[in-house]
């Protein structure tokens, strides 16, 4: 078991940080301050989609 951090800020604020962290994602990394939000929003609209899919999978298991 181990935690995993998602970095929401920019280059400047986690390049320290990042050596001391083992598992980490950067889903906004090269993306410009205008492209985060629509980014963000496009990757929570595919969460919702992946786990609606695997819930109704483990319903077709019952």
């Amino acid at each position: 078991m181990h935690d995993e951090f998602i970095i929401l800020v920019g280059e400047s604020y986690y390049e320290k940080l990042l050596p001391y962290l083992s598992y980490f994602w950067i889903p906004l990394k090269g993306k410009e301050l205008g492209e985060w939000i629509p980014e963000l929003e496009r990757l929570i609209k595919l969460e919702k989609e992946t786990k609606a899919a695997e819930e109704l999978s483990d319903l077709k298991k019952r």
